[in-house]
């Protein structure tokens, strides 16, 4: 089957996984909003953040190495071996570490203890699904994922109602529960997988595959902090300029739209490391290229689609079930945030072809200099009273990743197609 026949048919596995997360997200956030209260939803989304981009900055060199070497590995069963004990000696190592950084942010010891339970689980469920990805298991992870996210909604609103006053902590409970439904379910296909494969184990050896995990994932475990710090960092700007209510309303605006487009453009960067490191590795350059133009293409139909949607009617409906002031500042945050999600996606698509050259460095230089730049408008604007320099940061973030990533690509294909006098 060529790339394209490839593309579709773990495409439309993986987007049908996303479907039933994105309608539970679509009925449930508002309800939990509103259960919680705008201030007390901002207070655990900063929280929840800070847990995530920690389990993000622990595994992500991993998963990512999982994800570029794992598929042309012949020696799965003994790699995975060895991941799994990697996985358990840094979790033995950072989580009390973590559990001090947790108080020292909640302020609340059974908080803490709560938050450090859900970084071991959400660590582990990282790992687990680089693996069953990296594996084309994309009809279970489907399953996985909509265990996960709709458990997760589910349990949280039916605790919110029956325990209200305990309104964060019952929240990082339902992480903890949905969380370990995931684990427990991809352990099981991961299983299962490698005994339908058979074969016998062949000995690797433990130190030169980790210094090429490390060598080649750590600076996307680097790139991945910074990257979710971009969509962080307004947030605790929100709350430094202006109150805690004012930061709930734009959250829940926020992750409304970002994890419903985010969900429905997902598909696309999940199928397409696996597929294009197995195309890359026997030396089909220019057919990545021309599919990843492709890709792109679609893209920005989507985005122009999403923008068209949110002025015609979405925009609306969207503040009547957040219950969000429907002035223009807020109408105006949303098409900044559809723009910023859009050019920050098209700029994972860009940057592909960095990964699959191993320039995970070049990358990482790169995120770094759209974050500062992201902290420096900030800074320079915390005169402004108007809530709009919050999204125009986060645009202004994912605009100059996608130009400084779109640079070098652009000069080596200059480079290897030269004039001819």
């Amino acid at each position: 089957m060529n790339l394209q026949g490839q593309f579709n048919r773990t495409y439309l596995n993986y987007l049908a996984s996303v479907i039933l997360p994105a309608i539970a997200t679509a009925l449930v956030i508002p309800l939990i909003k509103n259960l919680m209260g705008d201030a007390l939803y901002g207070r655990f989304s900063l929280l929840f953040n800070a847990t995530m981009i920690s389990s993000i900055a622990l595994t992500g060199w991993l998963t990512q190495s999982i994800n570029r070497f794992y598929p042309s590995e012949s020696n799965k069963r003994q790699l995975l071996k060895k991941v799994v004990s990697y996985v358990f000696f840094m979790l033995l190592i950072v989580v009390l570490p973590f559990f001090f950084f947790a108080n020292k942010i909640g302020n609340d010891y059974t908080l803490s203890m709560l938050m450090s339970v859900s970084f071991v689980c959400i660590s582990i469920q990282l790992i687990l699904f680089s693996i069953a990805q990296a594996s084309f298991l994309s009809r279970n992870i489907l399953f996985a994922e909509s265990i996960r996210t709709i458990s997760y909604f589910l349990f949280m609103a039916l605790l919110l109602i029956f325990i209200p006053t305990e309104g964060v902590n019952v929240m990082f409970i339902a992480v903890i529960f949905a969380y370990l439904l995931a684990i427990f379910f991809l352990v099981t296909i991961i299983r299962k997988h490698f005994n339908n494969q058979g074969g016998e184990d062949k000995e690797i050896q433990q130190r030169p595959q980790l210094k090429k995990f490390i060598l080649y994932g750590t600076p996307l475990s680097l790139w991945f902090v910074f990257s979710n710090l971009n969509t962080y960092i307004d947030k605790l700007f929100l709350v430094r300029y202006f109150n805690e209510s004012i930061q709930g309303n734009y959250q829940a605006l926020f992750d409304f739209i970002s994890r419903g487009i985010t969900l429905l453009v997902s598909p696309v960067l999940l199928t397409l490391m696996p597929l294009l490191s197995k195309e890359y590795e026997i030396k089909k350059e220019r057919q990545v290229r021309v599919f990843l133009k492709k890709i792109l293409g679609y893209m920005l139909l989507g985005w122009l689609i999403a923008l068209l949607c949110y002025q015609t009617f979405a925009a609306k409906f969207l503040f009547l079930i957040l219950h969000i002031p429907q002035n223009e500042d807020f109408h105006k945050c949303g098409l900044l945030i559809i723009s910023t999600v859009f050019i920050w996606q098209l700029a994972m698509v860009v940057h592909k072809l960095l990964e699959l050259k191993l320039k995970t460095e070049k990358m990482l230089f790169f995120v770094i200099i759209s974050f500062l730049s992201q902290c420096a408008f900030y800074l320079s604007m915390k005169e402004c009273s108007s809530i709009l320099i919050f999204p125009f940061g986060c645009l202004l973030s994912s605009l100059v990743y996608l130009v400084l990533v779109s640079i070098p690509l652009f000069l080596s294909k200059r480079n290897a197609h030269p004039k001819t006098s």
